[in-house]
C-alpha cells in the first residue's frame, strides 16, 4: 500500500491551530465560569465554534488537494519508470560511450569477464551485446557486453601426417579452433592420419581462428564377387582363398548323404554376393 507523508511545515501548521482555537475557547470558558454575562459569552462562543469549524474544514480541503495530488505524482513516476524501452545498438562503442546512451534509456551496462579477439574491432570496445538491440525491456535491465581483444596473430602448426586424435588438442594449445574434419580414401596415406589441413603451416592467423583438416580413410579395399563353392573339394577351396588373400573363417563338418567326403555342402556369403578380403568366408564340409 503507498503512504504519503505531508510535509513538516504542513502539520506544524495545523497542529498551531488547532492549539490556538483550544487555548481560545478554554479561556472563554473560564470568563463564564461564574455565569457572569453567560448569553453574550456563549454566543461569542459558538460564534468561535463556527468559525473554527469553517476553518477545519478549508484546511482539510487543502491536504486532500495535496496529498490527491501527490499520489498522481508518485503514480506517473511509477507508470514511466515501469514502461518499456528499446535497447539501443552499442556495437563498437567504448565502454564509456555504452554507459551514456543506455543511461539515457535508464538501462545498465553490465561487462563480461571473457574477451573475444577480433581483426576489424579495436580493443576494449564491444563486439557482443545481450538482450539485442532492438529488443524490448523494462527500464533498469542491465545489457550484457562482451569486449574486444584485438588482434592477437598466431603461427598455424603442421600436423600434416600426424593422427588426427592429437588434432584438436595441439590446435587447441595454439589457440586455434578445429572446426571441420573430412574423410576420403587414400593410397599412400594410413587411416585416421591427416592428409591436408586449411590454413596452410605456417599461415599467421587470428587467435580463435578455424582450422580445417582432411583425415585418410586408408586404401579402399577392392571389391570382389562371392563365387559358387558347393560341391567342389574342400582342401582345393582353401589353397585357393587363402592364396588369393581372403580370410576363412569357422568350418562345420556334416554327414550328407549322397556326398563324398569332404566336399563343401553350404557356404556363407553365398555365391554373388559382394565381399572384401576382410570378410570372413564360413564353411561346411561333408564328413
Amino acid at each position: 500500500m503507498l503512504k504519503i507523508r505531508l510535509p513538516i511545515g504542513l502539520v506544524r501548521f495545523f497542529n498551531n491551530a488547532k492549539h490556538y482555537f483550544r487555548s481560545v475557547l478554554n479561556k472563554e470558558g473560564d470568563k463564564t465560569e461564574f455565569g457572569r454575562e453567560k448569553p453574550r459569552v456563549i454566543a461569542d462562543l459558538q460564534k468561535k465554534k463556527w468559525l473554527w469549524s469553517i476553518i477545519s474544514g478549508f484546511l482539510m480541503i487543502i491536504a486532500l488537494i495535496f496529498v490527491t495530488a501527490t499520489t498522481a505524482y508518485i503514480t506517473m513516476v511509477l507508470s514511466i519508470k515501469g514502461e518499456d524501452v528499446s535497447v539501443p545498438d552499442i556495437y563498437k562503442m567504448t565502454t564509456t560511450e555504452a554507459v551514456q546512451l543506455l543511461s539515457d534509456l535508464d538501462l545498465k551496462l553490465k561487462i563480461a569477464d571473457e574477451r573475444l579477439f577480433s581483426k576489424d574491432i579495436e580493443e576494449g570496445r564491444v563486439i557482443r551485446q545481450e538482450p539485442g538491440a532492438g529488443t524490448s525491456v523494462k527500464r533498469n535491465v542491465s545489457v550484457r557486453v562482451v569486449l574486444s581483444a584485438g588482434t592477437k596473430t598466431i603461427i598455424v602448426p603442421s600436423l600434416v601426417g600426424n593422427s588426427a586424435r592429437d588434432a584438436g588438442a595441439v590446435f587447441a594449445t595454439n589457440g586455434l579452433n578445429l572446426t571441420n574434419i573430412s574423410e576420403i580414401y587414400c593410397n599412400y596415406v594410413i587411416g585416421n592420419n591427416i592428409i591436408a589441413q586449411e590454413p596452410l603451416p605456417g599461415s599467421a592467423m587470428i587467435k580463435g581462428s578455424r582450422v580445417n583438416i582432411l583425415v585418410s580413410l586408408g586404401a579402399k579395399e577392392q571389391v570382389y564377387v562371392m563365387p559358387d563353392l558347393i560341391g567342389q573339394d574342400y582342401n582345393r577351396v582353401i589353397n585357393r582363398l587363402e592364396g588369393a588373400g581372403f580370410r576363412i573363417g569357422n568350418v562345420f563338418y556334416h554327414d550328407y548323404p549322397g556326398a563324398s567326403p569332404r566336399v563343401i555342402i553350404m557356404q556363407f556369403p553365398k555365391a554373388g554376393y559382394s565381399i572384401h578380403k576382410s570378410d570372413i568366408i564360413n564353411l561346411w564340409v561333408s564328413k
